[in-house]
This record gives structure tokens, sequence and C-alpha cells, in this order.
């Protein structure tokens, strides 16, 4: 049985060149709860409102405490957002180096970016109900994680934000996730 999470199998040996806190956050084994603080910036169009009602992403705007919950298998990850207001639950997998996630009928397909500041995931396919979406109607969606210690506590600090064409923004959200004091 392979024992290296979905993110060290995607990455390869680009997985090392992560900063530490990054790396011990994606090679979590099991179920982990964390914390943190999330602000969030939800659209104000209605189609886009509708459109993260449809995927999960929160609705509404505001800095809020944020609960993440992760289980994590060789076969893939379950990522729990609870933004006090709103839960967003997605699964993640690999496939060929590439992370796909899946939020209600909606699979997304990523390609990864690591170096020594850290983690970039952009959107390259997009498939609604198992059939793919039209590349010209795909979000933009763009992530960015690093790290960000404050104090003694090792963080993973996260910007999330995805774009419609035609409709500008529908979710961007931000924050950090405090790692537990034995993580690097």
């Amino acid at each position: 049985m392979n024992r290296q999470s979905i993110w060290q199998r995607a990455l390869g040996s680009s997985f090392d060149g992560l900063p530490r806190e990054l790396r011990y956050f994606h090679a979590l084994q099991g179920q982990h709860v964390l914390s943190g603080a999330a602000e969030v910036r939800a659209s104000e169009s209605a189609p886009a409102r509708w459109l993260a009602r449809c995927v999960g992403t929160p609705r509404r705007s505001g800095l809020r405490t944020f609960r993440f919950t992760l289980h994590a298998a060789a076969n893939g990850e379950t990522w729990d957002r609870d933004f006090q207001d709103h839960r967003m639950t997605s699964r993640l997998a690999v496939r060929q180096g590439q992370i796909i996630e899946t939020m209600g009928p909606v699979r997304l397909t990523f390609d990864l970016r690591a170096d020594a500041s850290g983690l970039a995931v952009r959107l390259v396919a997009m498939r609604v109900i198992g059939l793919p979406w039209p590349r010209c109607m795909c979000p933009a969606v763009m992530a960015r994680e690093q790290p960000g210690p404050i104090g003694n506590t090792p963080q993973l600090h996260f910007e999330i934000r995805a774009r419609l064409p035609l409709l500008g923004e529908f979710i961007h959200y931000r924050g950090h996730l405090d790692l537990p004091m034995g993580a690097p």
C-alpha cells in the first residue's frame, strides 16, 4: 500500500522543496481538526450566488473563525471547511500529477506548482454532472498556500479566488490554519 499522501504523489520530488509547514500539512494521514480564521468575500451578483450555492462555497462575506477537518488516506482526502455559518465539503484525489476535487456535481482538475515560497494551484479543467464544461466558460480558480508563523504558532496561510467569465469574482477567501505545536 502506498503511504504517501495524494500531494506527495502529485508533486513528486517538488514536494520536498515546499516550506516545512506545507510539507507537514500535506503529508498528514488520518483525521485532523485544525482551527484558524478566514475572511470571505462573496459575490454580489445573483448568477454567481446561484453557482456558489451549487458548488457549496460560502455566500456571505465577513471575517470568521474557521475550522478545517481533514480525513486523509492514501486513496484520497476529504476536506470539510466550516466557516461558522456555512460548511463546504469536497473530496480530493490524485490522477496523473494533478489534483482532482469534487464538490457536489462539479469536478475540478488542478495543476500544481511548488517552490520554497509555497504552493500554487490552478484550475485547468472542469466537469459538471460528468460532462466536460466548455473551457471558455470555466472559472479562473487560483489558490495559494504559504507558511506564516505568528509568534510561536506555526501556520499555513491560504488564499482562494474564483472568477467567472462575464460575471466576475464569485468567491474569494483567505486566512490561516494554526498547525499543532509539534508541527515544524
